[in-house]
């Protein structure tokens, strides 16, 4: 499954906690939001995550590498900033 929400300004770390919640997900875009690195704990619940994307949004490439080391071990890519 793959989910679009880029471009959209009112999604903040507080709207991502519903997406953790969908667990099937594959891709995810959550490029030109408000999201911050304290936003990405809650998509620790998407293990099968394997496509990433947050350009333009608050969240380093450090950040992203960092978690996926932890949290997301079948991410294989991820776009940030």
């Amino acid at each position: 499954m793959c989910l679009n929400l880029s471009q959209n300004s009112n999604l903040t770390d507080k709207t991502v906690e519903l997406i953790a919640g969908l667990t099937a997900l594959v891709s995810l875009n959550l490029s030109n939001t408000r999201i911050t690195s304290a936003g990405l704990q809650h998509l620790k619940t998407l293990k099968n995550l394997r496509s990433l994307t947050l350009e333009s949004c608050k969240v380093t490439a450090n950040d992203i590498k960092k978690f996926k080391l932890i949290h997301l071990p079948n991410l294989v890519s991820f776009r940030p900033e």
